[in-house]
């Protein structure tokens, strides 16, 4: 099992020994699998030590956010292998263990360094199911994705009620689409973790969701290191009135989840320019023509913007609203259309069944790109 690195937090690297005056940090990093090290470092760090201290420590998650692209589709590479090696006043150089980085992040209480481990007894660790609700609202027609921590190496038992048909398949990218080429039907999954970078975060993708007409769940559970198990039940969005709207963002374990936005949608759109006095007087005729503009407008630029409010559901969709504000990365799908947008909301109230009886939430959303196309 591998420590893993979440980029969006410091990670800290701390070299002791005695005596000692300086310390040169060579870091690796790479895609594929764990013994494809490049023979040249990336980055190659020195510090001094201070105060006699016999240490000096590195933080190195802002270097590798460089080497990690959570983009759309199949620009993503969302985790990459870490390795460094160490000299201390010139010495041998000293390997530690490859880790494995990924663009997450972790809270104030889970610590320093927080979530290397996936073992479920540690105070905090990434977990197999990479999100925090076990509830998972869907709509009928519209694909699940669950993000999965291949590491684990998780065995996914699906069942359901009634005559429900539907089919699954692992893929590598949030994106991939049903095509007629996925797993029949009822088959249970058996998830793997074939070493390779690229592998490490995987999403099962269930559908066709048409026939889901009951209670629908998924347990996941797996033996490697200390047993874990937990069930995910899916929850069908009804009374569909307007058209939904996909939420897609990167959530704090730097995985994709989505967050379905099935109520009242509207769009806007807002304008800014810059204004100048114009003379439009012809000295030839010392006259001017009252068609002119006096008053002229240069750099116009137009933002369109939209909100979105989510149907009612439980508690559990608490959690990923409050990442979804914390997401550097959110896209809309509406219809057969994805758009980059950003959070214009800047702050929400968490909701309570006690304290609100029914949870629901509106978002604002600017498109990330002008209405005018003014790319250069």
């Amino acid at each position: 099992m591998s420590s893993i690195i979440n980029t969006r937090s410091p990670f800290y690297v701390k070299i002791a020994s005695s005596p000692l005056s300086s310390v040169e940090l060579k870091l690796y990093v790479w895609e594929g699998v764990v013994g494809g090290r490049p023979a040249t470092p990336e980055y190659t760090l020195t510090k001094s030590e201070l105060s006699n201290d016999n240490y000096v420590v590195f933080e190195i998650s802002e270097l590798l956010r460089d080497f990690i692209y959570t983009n759309y589709y199949t620009e993503a590479v969302d985790v990459i292998w870490v390795q460094w090696s160490y000299n201390i006043d010139g010495g041998g150089a000293t390997f530690e263990t490859a880790h494995l980085a990924i663009d997450g992040f972790g809270y104030f209480e889970e610590g320093i360094n927080p979530r290397t481990s996936i073992d479920p007894q540690d105070a905090s660790y990434t977990p197999m199911l990479l999100q925090d609700n076990a509830t998972v609202y869907f709509i009928k027609g519209e694909e699940i994705k669950l993000p999965i921590w291949a590491e684990t190496e998780p065995f996914i038992d699906l069942t359901f009620t009634g005559g429900d048909s539907v089919e699954w398949q692992l893929v590598d990218d949030f994106w991939d689409a049903y095509d007629i080429n996925w797993n029949s039907s009822l088959v249970d999954v058996q998830i793997t973790d074939d070493g390779n970078s690229n592998q490490k975060v995987q999403y099962l993708g269930i559908a066709p969701t048409d026939g889901i007409e009951t209670v629908y769940t998924a347990v996941i559970s797996s033996t490697i290191g200390n047993a874990q198990s937990i069930t995910v039940t899916f929850k069908e969005i009804c009374e569909l009135k307007y058209t939904p709207v996909r939420i897609v963002f990167y959530n704090k374990y730097g995985a994709i989840q989505d967050l379905w936005a099935s109520k009242k949608s509207t769009k806007s759109l807002s304008q800014s320019a810059e204004t100048y006095k114009a003379n439009i007087i012809d000295l030839d005729t010392l006259s001017y023509s009252t068609y002119a503009h006096t008053q002229k407008r240069f750099d116009v630029q137009g933002q369109e913007s939209i909100s979105v409010s989510t149907s009612y559901m439980d508690e559990s969709i608490n959690e990923p609203v409050k990442q979804l504000l914390m997401s550097e990365q959110v896209w809309l799908e509406i219809g057969s259309d994805t758009y980059p947008v950003t959070l214009k909301t800047s702050s929400v109230q968490e909701k309570t069944s006690v304290n609100d009886k029914l949870v629901a939430y509106t978002f604002e959303f600017d498109f990330a790109s002008g209405k005018i196309q003014n790319v250069r």
